[in-house]
């Protein structure tokens, strides 16, 4: 497992499972260690949750996997490798290249979503149930801990499914449930995004696919909490980011966020020393920065508001700064960025709150992507970004935190109140 600095808080806790009581749906009451590496096998309900390319290292909204590692303070670790969704990919197909995408990363859990695309192939129950059977096994043999998700609700009351549908698709789950055991927790969404009716369809206004069937970003939030409740029985409490302001190991200058005497452009209020708050980027929109006080210990609160109207894409409020880099960073370096957050209820055209850095022609984010869906709900959490190999050995990164609003044509109006705390950018070992 990655090194942990020892400037960040260090918890008593113990090497290997730890145990607690028992947890409905399997688990047997295990507990894993804080940072265990976790995968994520599956098809595009798992792969939408990344955009990963040569130059791009972003989790997006539409991910309940991204959701809810955040929604847990992050206690799995996240790996270069962790995307295992390919879209399309059956059980098989999944099951093919499962040595090569998951166990040859050596991950301590796996958290698998497969089954839609054998159901649409009309696959029967009892070969998509031995694929998934053989993937607990391999998870077995070295030593990984299993989540594995029933099926999604799929189609709609206009759109449902038909009866053969319908019969595989109970069978399935079914036999998914039947899987849970003292390694393997099963997880169980139609009650969250379903009709919970006799064709089992997905509530409308859960997915933009017709008939319903990939998680929009509210679906994916309200997944991603019945997965927090897992991952929180099933993991060691522990801490992903630095302890101390302007920490050696930590990239971002101020990540702590306090002082008042950054610069405001386009704006009102007080910024975090070092940083800028722009207002000009929002499309018209009212942007006021302030300082919250935290007794923690760890700086302060930035937060950042929204308000009035706005038109136009890729509208966005944010703080920002230039990091000087040369001689500490060069290429084929793996860096991982992190924050805290704290999000108000009641978001109006919010596409994404995002976290991140460019140099180049290189982007990280955690929690980017643009999504018409913002939650309506207080929440709060550890976002984490995929970690990340630089292409080019820059002389400056340049970071920022803040609201992404949802593209328009038109003048819309908008609201969101978020604060960002102890903000990094660390330099990883490996992107394993």
């Amino acid at each position: 497992m990655m090194k942990v600095p020892r400037t960040r808080r260090e918890l008593l806790t113990p090497k290997g499972r730890a145990r607690l009581g028992g947890v409905n749906g399997g688990g047997g009451g295990v507990r894993l260690p804080f940072g265990t590496p976790i995968s994520f096998p599956g098809d595009s309900i798992i792969a939408n949750g990344f955009s990963l390319t040569t130059n791009r290292a972003w989790e997006t909204v539409r991910g309940w996997h991204v959701w809810a590692n955040a929604l847990a303070n992050s206690p799995f670790r996240l790996m270069g490798k962790s995307n295992a969704g390919v879209g399309g990919n059956t059980s098989a197909q999944l099951l093919a290249r499962y040595d090569t995408d998951v166990i040859a990363f050596n991950p301590g859990a796996a958290h698998i979503h497969i089954g839609i695309n054998d159901l649409l192939a009309a696959t029967a129950s009892a070969t998509t149930l031995a694929n998934i059977t053989a993937m607990i096994a391999k998870n077995r043999a070295i030593g990984a801990f299993t989540f594995v998700n029933k099926m999604l609700p799929y189609g709609s009351t206009a759109l449902p499914m038909n009866g053969p549908q319908i019969a595989l698709w109970e069978a399935t789950n079914n036999g998914i449930a039947a899987m849970a055991a003292d390694d393997v927790v099963v997880l169980d969404f139609e009650p969250v995004i379903g009709n919970m009716d006799a064709a089992h369809t997905m509530k409308d206004g859960y997915s933009g696919d017709s008939p319903q069937l990939h998680p929009n970003q509210t679906a994916a939030y309200l997944m991603a909490k019945v997965v927090r409740d897992a991952y929180l029985a099933h993991s060691i409490p522990g801490e992903n980011l630095f302890t101390t302001n302007n920490d050696p190991a930590n990239f971002a200058a101020n990540g702590f966020l306090t002082g008042t005497t950054g610069t405001v452009s386009g704006a009102t209020g007080q910024v975090a020393t070092g940083w800028t708050g722009a207002g000009a980027a929002a499309g018209g929109a009212t942007v006021a920065y302030s300082k919250v006080a935290r007794s923690d210990g760890f700086g302060e609160w930035q937060q950042i508001a929204v308000s009035g109207t706005y038109t136009g894409t890729g509208k966005i409020a944010r703080i920002s700064r230039a990091i000087p880099v040369t001689g500490l960073l060069s290429t084929g370096d793996v860096v991982q960025i992190g924050c805290e957050i704290q999000v108000d209820a009641t978001q109006t055209a919010v596409s994404s709150f995002r976290a991140g850095f460019t140099q180049g022609a290189d982007s990280v984010y955690a929690f980017a992507g643009n999504n018409t869906d913002p939650v309506q709900e207080a929440w709060s959490g550890v976002i984490m970004s995929v970690p990340f190999a630089i292409t080019a050995t820059p002389t400056t990164v340049s970071v920022e935190l803040g609201i992404l609003l949802k593209d328009t044509a038109t003048t819309d109006a908008c609201a969101a109140s978020v604060r960002f705390g102890r903000y990094q950018i660390e330099k990883l070992a490996s992107l394993n």
